[in-house]
């Protein structure tokens, strides 16, 4: 089952060099609601929770992208393949620090389901991301764990702060494979509910 993790804190981290200098500690400094107990987490994928931004508020920014990646970092601790599905709350989309950190994990070979809020399509300019569409954040969490024991990771840019043409194409083409399995999953979802 996968873990739920809800964005929230105020912690005053802005900067992308010094995530990723946390994400080297990040065995040992992951707070209480990120750990998995004294056990490695069952799931592969975790499913974080999109918390209600607040306009002009960069500390919750800063800490929502800072959730983002030291949940991947505790996942890819435990499990070679890991995913992340993250859902958006009813006020907003997803806040613009956490879009950059879900892009970055991307981009790192870690393959993001985003489920948006009433079903309605996310931001996905780059095509690095899996639209969840209308599914359920538990379903999302199935699929993805079934897409990376069957398509594996995504393949990592080598910087990923500048992919290069050849790796986006690399990426996208390892995104549809998992788009095709999530699409399957929510037209047979519509079809039930008819």
């Amino acid at each position: 089952m996968a873990r739920s993790v809800h964005h929230g804190g105020m912690l005053p981290i802005h900067r992308l060099s010094v995530l990723a200098g946390a994400l080297a500690l990040a065995g040992a400094v992951l707070p209480p609601a990120l750990r998995a107990g004294p056990a490695a987490p069952s799931s592969p994928v975790a499913i974080l929770y999109q918390a209600p931004a607040l306009p002009g508020d960069p500390a919750r920014d800063g800490a929502a992208e800072f959730s983002v990646l030291l949940c991947v970092a505790q996942l890819r601790q435990a499990h070679p393949l890991a995913g992340l599905v993250c859902v958006a709350n009813h006020y907003t989309e997803l806040q613009f620090r956490t879009q950059q950190a879900l892009g970055r994990v991307a981009l790192m070979g870690v393959p993001v389901a985003k489920v948006p809020w009433g079903g309605r399509a996310s931001a996905n300019p780059e095509r690095i991301f899996i639209d969840a569409r209308a599914l359920a954040p538990a379903a999302a969490e199935r699929l993805l764990a079934q897409g990376l024991a069957r398509y594996g990771a995504l393949p990592p840019a080598r910087d990923p702060a500048r992919p290069t043409a050849a790796e986006l194409t690399a990426i996208r083409a390892r995104i549809a494979l998992y788009q095709s399995l999530f699409d399957a999953a929510s037209r047979a979802t519509q079809v039930a509910m008819r």
